[in-house]
């Protein structure tokens, strides 16, 4: 049975096809115990299991400090930070939820509305507002549409179609990529925070912005004949107000994809992780900077990595292995069993926050954790039912 790997984490179980709500871990350790043996009992059917836990999910609200401080000696005053996450899933209506890095104090923000489930969210970075996209499992022309709601859950609207969102500095924008089925290209929109307005930007995807917010970086796809393959990728940047437009670095095989761009702290250089073949093959994690000089940080990275806030330490995964490395490749740490899917540095760079696949004969579950990187402790805060879950940190406030 998967239980939390310690007293501060919490849990969600949703009901299928019902409207969700956020489960805490909470009240007593027997009230957690019936609730967990329910759903992941090897020999119950989840969905029969949710209809006898009645129409709606039984929502556990006290907090489960008191309870486990008695009994395992857990507790105290410690300040903790907030994280934002959504899980992907495939029958049951996600949600947004805001949780303390150990678990506690979780609350729902937003969730499925019109059958178009919230994913991707995203802090602004005055930390007040998430942007976010809704996706219709139906599909059709317009699937992916941005949102943004305060972290209150209030004052939810519609920016416009696009996913991947990104803020600028400021907090006034939100850059999004419209994708488009190969060969044709995708574009890169802005959209105003306030919904009033919106503009194309330029052809590309997975754009990313600068620190200092001037900037966006993105690549561009040359498709062959065949749509699934791609014959070049190039890496470009280019102004907000869509000027400057400058080719950083260009793929020289066929078949070799850039993804994931991402600004150094200080703009120097962007990191691409690269693909090769049509199934997304682990190629070397490289950084170029803005004259075009190329260097390998990590010969392969896998699904997903992250750089800490000040750039002297990079996580990334690699099959099922999560690794913190300097930026000269010599490993800080490592932890096992760890096939993250997505990877976020804490603001103060003290806690590397991933989310990885936990299957088990009762189903399939996400499994949210911290790492401690100074102690080099690994820590489960959250367990819920899902395929995919992505997360990000609040920002700290002056």
């Amino acid at each position: 049975m998967l239980v939390p790997e310690r007293c501060n984490s919490s849990v969600e179980l949703a009901e299928l096809g019902g409207e969700d709500d956020v489960v805490s871990m909470g009240q007593t350790v027997q009230e957690v115990g019936a609730l967990l043996a329910c759903p992941l009992d090897l020999g119950t059917d989840f969905g029969k299991c949710s209809h006898r836990m009645g129409k709606r999910m039984i929502r556990i609200r006290h907090s489960l400090v008191l309870a486990l401080a008695l009994l395992a000696g857990c507790g105290g005053e410690e300040k903790r930070a907030e994280i934002v996450y959504s899980v992907v899933r495939e029958d049951v209506p996600t949600r947004i939820v805001v949780v303390e890095d150990d678990g506690t104090d979780a609350r729902r923000v937003t969730g499925a509305k019109f059958r178009a489930n919230p994913v991707l969210p995203t802090w602004s970075p005055d930390g007040q507002r998430i942007a976010f996209v809704r996706f219709t499992p139906a599909g059709g022309p317009e699937m992916l549409q941005t949102y943004v709601v305060n972290a209150d859950g209030s004052g939810e609207r519609q920016l416009g179609q696009g996913t991947l969102p990104v803020w600028t500095n400021d907090g006034r924008f939100v850059v999004v990529e419209r994708p488009r089925t190969p060969p044709q290209p995708s574009t890169i929109h802005v959209l105003s925070a306030d919904g009033r307005s919106q503009r194309r930007l330029i052809v590309g995807s997975a754009p990313a912005v600068s620190h200092r917010g001037s900037r966006i970086a993105f690549v561009r796809y040359t498709f062959g004949r065949r749509p699934d393959v791609v014959t070049s990728s190039s890496l470009y940047t280019v102004s907000l107000d869509g000027s400057g437009l400058r080719l950083i670095a260009r793929t020289k095989g066929r078949q070799i994809r850039w993804v994931q761009p991402k600004w150094l702290p200080d703009d120097s250089a962007v990191t691409v992780a690269q693909r090769t073949g049509r199934v997304s093959g682990s190629g070397p994690l490289l950084t170029f900077s803005m004259n075009g000089r190329r260097r390998v940080i990590v010969p392969k990275v896998g699904e997903t990595y992250d750089w800490s806030p000040k750039a002297d330490m990079l996580a990334y995964t690699l099959g099922d292995v999560l690794s913190i490395v300097r930026p000269d490749g010599t490993e800080v740490d490592s932890f096992g069993q760890s096939n993250a899917i997505d990877i976020e540095w804490s603001p103060d760079g003290a806690m590397v926050a991933f989310s990885i696949p936990e299957g088990t004969q009762a189903g399939q579950f996400v499994g949210l954790y911290v790492i401690e990187v100074d102690e080099g402790k690994r820590r489960r805060f959250v367990i819920t039912d899902g395929s995919v879950a992505y997360l990000d940190w609040r920002p700290v406030q002056p």
